[in-house]
């Protein structure tokens, strides 16, 4: 009798061969990788500097995570808007305010992203406890030369002073004949310490106290 399991198993490993090229009921397999993907989401985050604004004074600035999108709309919660990946603003009065940024890119698929962010002004009671020397300060708008000015009130009269864009704050009293005193300091990051030097001037002699005015 002739043996014929080599010819066997020689047919049935050429049909195992056809049948892996061929993939699952003899159909070729389609090759990965092809055509396109759907457009990815843009990121919409977004970074502000600095984190603390002082109103009329201090001038943000917004810049989105993301860059080389179609478009960048922002809405600053104060009834005004702006475009870019970076964008500057500056608040006219105090509050809370949401900030919203809308982001477009070239495939047409959009994102969204907000946050609060609190801008301060010097309306309060400021007070040095080591002197018991207080002041209350009162902001009112901005001058010609484009600081901004606020109304002091302290133990013993009341005046006028500004603030700059480097949060350097100055102002000065007359009380009368021969008697007058002048501070000049500067504000915190936090915008809730003022740290200067108070001169108190008496007939032509100045008298100078540190001071650290904390907000009440």
């Amino acid at each position: 009798m002739t043996n014929r399991m080599p010819g066997r198993l020689f047919a049935v490993a050429l049909a195992a061969v056809i049948l892996g090229a061929c993939g699952d009921g003899g159909s070729p397999v389609a090759p990965t990788g092809g055509g396109s993907s759907p457009a990815g989401q843009p990121g919409a985050g977004f970074d502000v500097s600095p984190s603390a604004a002082l109103a009329s004074v201090t001038e943000m600035t917004f810049t989105a995570s993301t860059g080389g999108l179609a478009s960048y709309e922002w809405d600053f919660g104060d009834g005004t808007q702006g475009s870019g990946q970076t964008v500057r603003k500056n608040y006219d009065k105090a509050g809370s305010y949401l900030v919203a940024l809308r982001v477009t890119n070239a495939q047409g698929a959009s994102a969204s992203s907000s946050s609060s962010f609190v801008v301060k002004s010097l309306d309060a009671l400021w007070d040095d406890e080591a002197q018991q020397y207080g002041v209350k300060l009162a902001q009112t708008g901005r001058s010609l030369g484009g600081r901004t000015v606020f109304r002091v009130r302290n133990l013993t009269g009341a005046t006028t002073g500004n603030v700059d864009s480097q949060m350097r704050i100055t102002y000065s009293t007359d009380y009368g004949p021969g008697l007058s005193d002048s501070f000049e300091g500067r504000l915190d990051p936090g915008l809730d310490r003022i740290t200067g030097k108070l001169t108190l001037h008496i007939f032509g002699t100045p008298f100078g106290f540190n001071m650290n005015f904390v907000r009440k």
